[in-house]
């Protein structure tokens, strides 16, 4: 298992518990190298989608003139055939089917969630609900009074409308991620932090294990959770998986009048959620971003927004300004399962917003398909193998 985020490391907690001989590896010195160092933390099933939709689309030249821009794209050469394909991929008929999967997964994902809370796995888990709040006047009407939305969140300020979605929970993503690495240990899993992968090992189609930077390790299956970096390591054993980077902010504030429950800002795809001892205020969607340092202005501008729209809050300081790289598939859905190409390869990577959320199923999927044969890793429209040259030219055949 490679990798130690939240879908790599849940995934090898549910391998081990059920039986599995389990190395879990990653390259970071700790819990949180990559983008589970920090992010929302909100489990929001309702929300699940495909990042590719006509509202994505539409909104990428409307949010240049907003600050901060909710979407920005960098102008990058090699990223003009990513979004091509996310822009076709944003066909209303498509978006509708894919939607309706991954909302199923996302609820199973969401009871799963709930469910380790129950077992003591996830010590930061919350039922709190979450307001979701419109500012503008194109925003639709309805939903609470501002009396209403005031009662749960009484530091807020005027909105055009309100809605409160009672069934969302929220969980500290470095906390979860380091209860499923005990979990897994405990289950029987070896960890192994420190320790970078450099490539998939082959014999011919076949993997056979790992080169790591302490030497080879064999093993029968590969699984692969390495957000971007799946991608170079997915090439290792010839198999093509185009992820970019999603870049979102994520800002921890000491605050006093801090909700207590998540604040969704529609508008500006921002999300304000309450974590132990601070306010965590997270969001935008930035492509070809990859590598740049962090923009002060983005992430001042993100501030303004939230202690304007939520008077009542005071901050005290800033604690922490993160950005991490969500990592995407250009069709805008996560990539889920094992290849035809190189057998014995699993991928878990791609989720972009979702990972959280759909880590449980995640593992689920991985688990049932590794180890009792189930169909769950030959899913046509979560498939690695739909990015293979022979694959878009039946797509393409099948289109036509």
């Amino acid at each position: 298992m490679v990798g130690a985020g939240v879908v790599g490391a849940t995934t090898a907690y549910e391998l081990a518990r059920a039986g599995a001989s389990v190395a879990l590896l990653d390259a970071a010195s700790d819990v949180g190298g990559g983008c589970s160092y920090a992010n929302a933390g909100v489990i929001a099933p309702s929300h699940v989608g495909p990042l590719a939709t006509p509202s994505l689309v539409a909104e990428g030249a409307h949010q240049m003139f907003t600050n901060p821009p909710a979407v920005r794209v960098n102008p990058q050469p090699s990223l003009v055939p990513w979004l091509a394909r996310l822009v076709v991929s944003a066909r209303q008929r498509r978006v509708d089917v894919v939607t309706a999967r991954l909302q199923e997964l996302a609820y199973r994902s969401a009871d799963l969630h709930r469910a380790y809370a129950e077992a003591g796995l996830s010590e930061t888990y919350r039922t709190t609900g979450a307001l979701e709040i419109y500012l503008s006047e194109d925003g639709p009407s309805g939903g609470l009074t501002e009396a209403e939305a005031r009662e749960l969140v009484p530091a807020l300020g005027p909105v055009r409308s309100a809605y409160f979605q009672p069934d969302e929970a929220v969980v500290e993503s470095r906390a979860y991620v380091r209860s499923m690495v005990t979990a897994a240990e405990k289950a029987g899993a070896l960890v192994r932090f420190g320790t970078p992968v450099e490539r998939v090992l082959m014999d011919g189609d076949r993997v056979r294990g790992v080169v790591t930077s302490a030497g080879v390790l064999r093993s029968e299956s590969v699984v692969l959770a390495t957000g971007l970096e799946t991608s170079a390591l997915a090439a290792t054993a010839g198999l093509r998986v185009p992820l970019r980077g999603g870049r979102g902010y994520v800002i921890d504030l000491e605050v006093d009048g801090a909700p207590t429950l998540p604040v969704r800002f529609k508008e500006r795809r921002m999300v304000v959620s309450p974590m132990p001892g601070f306010m965590r205020v997270c969001g935008l969607m930035e492509f070809g971003a990859e590598g740049r340092p962090v923009d002060a202005r983005r992430a001042d501008a993100m501030v303004d927004v939230v202690t304007k729209a939520l008077p009542g809050v005071q901050v005290r300081q800033v604690l922490d300004v993160w950005a991490g790289e969500r990592p995407c598939a250009p069709d805008g859905v996560p990539v889920i399962g094992s290849s035809s190409r190189a057998r014995g390869l699993t991928i878990a990577a791609g989720h972009g917003m979702w990972g959280l959320v759909l880590a449980p199923v995640t593992a689920q999927m991985v688990t049932t398909g590794l180890l009792d044969g189930a169909p769950t890793l030959h899913d046509p429209m979560l498939t690695p193998d739909r990015f293979s040259p022979l694959r878009r030219r039946r797509e393409a055949s099948a289109a036509a």
